[in-house]
């Protein structure tokens, strides 16, 4: 008898989390939003000077990367290496989400 009562309260639980999730979605998907012909140009040169700095920055950041990766062929160190190369992927995400400003209408 407890295990059908327990089993019966977890089928309730998922019925009850689905129509929250349907509820959730129908009210989102119905939302007005009025953003369009918003004057939004004093933010747009800010994003575009911190976008212009986040792309010097992340090539500072892959220059670094790159002159620890050629020290580490020098002393053969391998902990170097990947070090030196998760630096670079750094810098290179940097640079990338900089540049990704484009994606977002920006």
């Amino acid at each position: 008898m407890k295990k059908l009562i327990s089993g019966v309260k977890c089928s309730f639980k998922k019925v009850v989390n689905v129509l929250y999730i349907v509820l959730c979605s129908f009210i989102l998907s119905t939302t007005r939003v009025y953003a369009l012909n918003s004057n939004t140009s004093s933010i747009d040169t800010f994003i575009d000077f911190v976008c212009d700095w986040l792309i010097k920055i992340g090539g500072v950041v892959m220059l670094v990367g790159g002159v620890m990766f050629a020290l580490s062929f020098q002393r053969e160190d391998a902990e170097g290496k990947s070090r030196a190369l998760m630096t670079i992927m750094a810098g290179g995400m940097v640079v990338g989400i900089a540049l990704s400003k484009n994606l977002f209408g920006l």
